[in-house]
């Protein structure tokens, strides 16, 4: 027989019988308390969990970026700013992106290739030497 008092009015409550494992109570003996407690912490463990899964959401070639020799490459959804400062659409994807050289610049009528390595980091492939290029994520251009 197992004996708990109940918190509302201090009276001793008596059951017989083994306690199921989700049976459990408090020290105290109050069942809802522990199930509350138990459901707080259930909750607390998936919010961290979907917090952590967005931490690791960017991903995305979208941004600026800077290549040793200097130049600058800016991608905004299917629009970059090339190295030679052209604004143009080109074949958009989350983690690649490529283009046609405008008739303006070194190269024109080849396609420049990038992929995504990861946050900071993009290869690019210029069509005449066909080396691949590394370019860093950067900021804005200062004035």
């Amino acid at each position: 027989m197992h004996e708990a008092h109940d918190r509302r009015g201090g009276a001793a409550i008596k059951s017989s019988g083994p306690r199921a494992k989700d049976d459990a109570v408090s020290p105290d003996g109050d069942r809802a308390y522990t199930r509350f407690m138990m459901r707080s912490a259930a909750v607390a463990i998936a919010l961290t969990l979907v917090g952590l899964a967005g931490t690791a959401r960017a991903d995305a070639i979208d941004g600026q970026w800077c290549h040793l020799d200097g130049k600058r490459i800016e991608i905004n959804g299917p629009r970059i700013r090339t190295p030679g400062g052209a604004r143009i659409d080109g074949a958009y994807d989350r983690h690649a992106f490529s283009y046609v050289i405008p008739a303006a610049e070194p190269g024109a009528g080849g396609t420049v290739a990038m992929r995504l390595i990861n946050d900071d980091v993009m290869h690019l492939r210029p069509p005449a030497s066909g080396e691949l290029q590394v370019w860093n994520r950067c900021g804005p251009p200062i004035s």
